[in-house]
C-alpha cells in the first residue's frame, strides 16, 4: 500500500488522480453527465456542472471535495474509490510521495 499523502503533496497528486479518473471514465464509456449526478455536496444537494468535471480531468482545478467527486466516479464506473486513489498514487513518480517528510526529517537531524 502506498504511503499516506500529506496535504502539501496534494498538488502533486492532482494530475495523476485526474488522469486516472478520465481514463476510467472513457474506458467505461461513461459521460460527464452520468458522473455529475452522483456528486453529493456538503449541503445535501447532488450534482455538479459538467465543466467542473472537465476542469478536474484536465488537472486545472482541485475539486472542492475530492472525496465526493471520487465517490461519484466510483459509483458511475462501478469501482471502489480506493481503487481510483490507489491507481493515482501508483502513477505518481516514486520519489514524490514522502519527499516532503524526508526533507523535514533531514532538516530536524541537522539542527
Amino acid at each position: 500500500m502506498p504511503a499516506p499523502v500529506r496535504l502539501r503533496q496534494m498538488h502533486e497528486l492532482l494530475p495523476h488522480l485526474a488522469q486516472v479518473a478520465r481514463e476510467a471514465r472513457l474506458a467505461a464509456a461513461v459521460t460527464y453527465a452520468h458522473v455529475a449526478v452522483h456528486v453529493r455536496k456538503s449541503d445535501g444537494t447532488t450534482g455538479v456542472s459538467e465543466s467542473t468535471l472537465s476542469r478536474f480531468e484536465r488537472a486545472r482545478h482541485w475539486p472542492e471535495n475530492p472525496d465526493a467527486l471520487l465517490h461519484a466516479y466510483a459509483v458511475a464506473l462501478g469501482v471502489s474509490e480506493r481503487e481510483l486513489w490507489a491507481r493515482a498514487l501508483e502513477a505518481m513518480p516514486e520519489n514524490s510521495v514522502g519527499r516532503a517528510d524526508r526533507d523535514r526529517d533531514r532538516r530536524r537531524r541537522r539542527s
